[in-house]
């Protein structure tokens, strides 16, 4: 056995040492080079994405004002007008015209019933009628005329027989309490769906000759129907108002020129958007006491941000392929935060390209960074996208609702729409005077966004940026749709970058010419269109 000097022991030492330094030098340059890679390479995906977006939203802000430009000019180009709206009493009118132009459905209002002879569509608006105003009606009915009334008549209306005969009713029994609504499958998406509110409707029994849309769950009472005199009258079709309280008049007007027409065509906005109000905060600014939220929470206001609101809310965002839309008033000091959690999920809002908005407590505005001013608003009948030129966007409150009612509103707001929004108001779980349970809700919100990840697959979903920019496009866009036995011919005015429309039609699409194809049920169809000229072209 050789036995080593002490310096070549030194030395051998020496050189493990230093090769040991160089392997780990080389694997620190490696994994150096590695990040900078991977940085770099997110870096040039993540700005060419915001290069692509931002040429998308100049093309927004064009049209826009290309089209604010000729409005004036395009205002006095009116067409002659076939939809008719006789008076303005229901509160389904509101719903009716919003809807009208959202489908950009030329219309004319007329107070006076003799002056809507020409109408081929007409929208009763009226509560109540004379003798001779039903005989009017009856006679322009079975002649052709299709007529809709926007609410069933009331008590007093009903005792008349002509008006009952004119409606396809049989008998009226007086007004019960109901609990639930049934939707038929022809007025959404080729399923039924059901809701669970209270409501208070007419007994009624109908004609035989008249097939029902929609009634209420336990009692099948009807609460929209159609109704034929005989084979050369028009239809009548009869909503109640309930159906015009919330977004079911969407569906339900979209489904009316949907059944008139062999093949129709509808312009929509095309997004899913899912917003948390009351989050991101650094310091909790509300009334709920520190006792208070570690009696129902174990934790603080702090605690319960970071332990239960952020990984509930990122993990429905990963599960369900959502972006975030996230309105706080604390906006300056979460961007500028030591709090190292705070930063954690800050950096995870960034990196799956959530918007961070602005919740103004003195206003109560609520808005994102855009070029159009906008706000987030709460839906009503009288909603409309557009109000002194600020984007308006809608949602409902769903903190306390059964998640059947929630999927039946968004559903309509999809058909009628194409957009629909999931809101979690964050005040609501810390505040002491709230009936909100964050379980229960959670367990709800679940039920709704699983639901409309499979069933609503063609939605984009999008932050709140993105859709301001979707609606202002949605709304200056002027389509014009040629439909012959071949297909139809689509020109459109003012277009932004993409234009979406839903297409009823038993035809077999055989091509698509500028547009893309996605069927979503039976006769269902989304198009995207890509340019300002397309074709669709049907089986001959």
């Amino acid at each position: 056995m050789k036995i080593l000097k002490k310096p070549e022991i030194l030395r051998k030492n020496q050189l493990g040492r230093h090769l040991f330094l160089y392997i780990v030098a080389v694997l620190f340059l490696m994994l150096l080079i590695f990040t900078t890679f991977s940085n770099l390479k997110y870096f040039l995906v993540s700005t060419k994405k915001m290069e692509e977006k931002a040429a998308e939203h100049k093309r927004v802000v064009d049209a826009v004002e290309a089209f604010k430009e000729t409005e004036k000019i395009k205002a006095q180009d009116k067409r002659e007008q076939m939809i008719y709206l006789w008076g303005n009493q229901t509160i389904g009118c509101q719903i009716t015209e919003a809807q009208l132009e959202n489908m950009k459905m030329s219309y004319v209002i007329k107070e006076e019933l003799i002056n809507c002879k020409d109408a081929f569509i007409l929208f009763v608006c009226q509560a109540s009628f004379s003798e001779s105003e039903l005989i009017t009606l009856d006679k322009w009915n079975k002649k052709g005329m299709i007529i809709f009334f926007t609410q069933i008549p009331e008590e007093e209306q009903l005792r008349k027989k002509s008006l009952l005969k004119l409606l396809g009713i049989e008998s009226y029994k007086g007004i019960e309490g109901e609990r639930g609504v049934r939707l038929s499958e022809a007025l959404l998406f080729g399923e039924i769906a059901e809701s669970k509110e209270k409501i208070r409707v007419k007994k009624i029994e109908l004609e035989n000759q008249t097939e029902v849309y929609a009634q209420t769950l336990e009692k099948d009472i009807p609460l929209f129907w159609r109704y034929k005199q005989s084979v050369d009258s028009g239809s009548i079709y009869v909503a109640d108002k309930s159906l015009f309280e919330k977004k079911t008049g969407y569906a339900v007007i979209s489904f009316l020129l949907e059944d008139v027409y062999e093949s129709y065509m509808y312009p929509i906005v095309n997004a899913y958007c899912f917003m948390v109000v009351g989050m991101p905060y650094e310091e909790y600014t509300g009334t709920a006491s520190e006792e208070y939220l570690e009696s129902v929470y174990g934790k603080n206001a702090l605690g319960v941000e970071n332990d239960i609101f952020f990984p509930e809310i990122r993990r429905c965002e990963d599960r369900y392929g959502l972006k975030a839309t996230w309105y706080t008033s604390q906006k300056k000091e979460i961007k500028t935060t030591t709090n190292p959690l705070i930063q954690y999920y800050i950096k995870n809002i960034e990196k799956n390209y959530d918007e961070i908005g602005e919740w103004n407590l003195k206003t109560g505005k609520k808005k994102v960074p855009s070029e159009f001013d906008n706000v987030l608003k709460e839906w009503s009948p009288e909603f409309r996208w557009l109000e002194n030129e600020q984007v308006q966007i809608p949602y409902m409150n769903i903190s306390t609702a059964d998640y059947r009612t929630v999927l039946v509103e968004n559903l309509s707001g999809i058909k009628g729409l194409g957009f629909t929004s999931s809101v979690i108001n964050i005040d609501e779980f810390l505040d002491e005077e709230s009936s909100a349970d964050w379980i229960d809700f959670s367990n709800n919100l679940e039920s709704v966004l699983g639901t409309e990840k499979q069933e609503i697959f063609w939605l984009d979903r999008v932050s709140a940026r993105e859709a301001v920019y979707r609606i202002r496009a949605f709304e200056v866009m002027e389509p014009r749709l040629s439909y012959t036995s071949e297909g139809i011919d689509i020109q459109i005015d003012f277009f932004a970058d993409a234009a979406y429309f839903y297409l009823r039609t038993k035809k077999e699409i055989i091509e698509a010419l500028n547009a893309e194809v996605t069927e979503i049920s039976d006769n269902l169809y989304l198009i995207k269109i890509t340019k300002e000229r397309a074709k669709i072209e049907f089986q001959g």
